[in-house]
């Protein structure tokens, strides 16, 4: 019984106990759920603070989109491992539904 009472703050200590592993695997990138505080679950299926900075982006490689102040046509591009971003491509004729005119 009195080794049972020394026991308990022992444990107690570890079940507050958490660690913060940068790296480990994750499943669905964006997602949060399977990582520590502060980290997110980057394209590489691995969590990282650098996953969870606002402009890290996931979007599949050369998928395509409109958007921006301009109405460009965005193209998703590999930053690194864990994150994409968005870049402008530009059009000849015809960007997101525009037809460009060339003088």
């Amino acid at each position: 019984m009195r080794r049972a009472i020394l026991l308990l703050p022992a444990l107690a200590a570890l079940a507050a106990c958490s660690v913060e592993l940068e790296g480990a695997a994750c499943e669905t990138p964006g997602n949060t759920d399977q990582c520590p505080a502060g980290q997110k679950c980057g394209m590489d299926k691995k969590c990282s603070v650098r996953a969870a900075d606002p402009d890290c982006l996931f979007c599949e490689l050369d998928d395509t989109s409109c958007g921006g102040a301009e109405n460009v046509l965005l193209t998703c591009t590999r930053v690194d491992a864990a994150c994409r971003t968005l870049s402008p491509t530009t059009c000849d004729t015809n960007c997101c539904g525009f037809v460009i005119w060339k003088a």
